[in-house]
């Protein structure tokens, strides 16, 4: 199967998102449910729909399911829901206006890890600046940009996880 994350393909890309909510009819919920129960995985990340000109995302072109897809009311969100949604949105408030819904909607939530082409996991930490992943400077510095913050403290934080990890970058 497809996701395709349009508004959200450079969160995607730089292993930022690795959830997305879809306010889908029953059948496509527990269709992505009966993937996850039969051990169907891997699926396809589009830069925005197959049917609009969509691509494959090319630095992450699949995705692995990493929980079973379930139904969650927007206002049970958590903090660290709205990182893992891309991190483009503070409150839960915020977030139901960007998708236009209420926050009382139900959302089928998809929990996922973005895959490289060669099928390894692009990141192993998604949610913070605790590890640089063997990802170099300028890959690190694009997720934390990517993530909200300012250039200048996503190098200086590479700077510093170098210098604890292995010594002066």
């Amino acid at each position: 199967m497809i996701l395709s994350f349009a508004y959200t393909a450079p969160q995607y890309a730089a292993g930022i998102k690795t959830e997305t909510r879809r306010f889908w009819k029953p059948k496509q919920i527990e269709q992505w449910q009966s993937f996850f129960d039969r051990g169907m995985l891997i699926h396809q990340a589009y830069d925005k729909s197959p049917r609009n000109g969509g691509k494959p995302i090319p630095e992450a072109p699949r995705f692995r399911l990493v929980e079973r897809p379930f139904l969650q009311p927007l206002k049970e969100m958590t903090a660290a829901d709205l990182k893992a949604e891309g991190g483009m949105c503070a409150t839960v408030i915020e977030f139901a206006a960007l998708v236009q819904q209420p926050l009382y909607g139900q959302a089928c939530v998809i929990r996922f890890r973005p895959l490289r082409p060669d099928g390894s996991e692009l990141i192993e930490q998604p949610f913070g600046a605790e590890s640089t992943d063997g990802e170099n400077k300028a890959a690190f510095i694009a997720r934390l940009v990517a993530a909200g913050w300012p250039e200048a403290e996503a190098a200086a934080e590479y700077a510093n996880i170098q210098r604890d990890t292995e010594g002066e970058p």
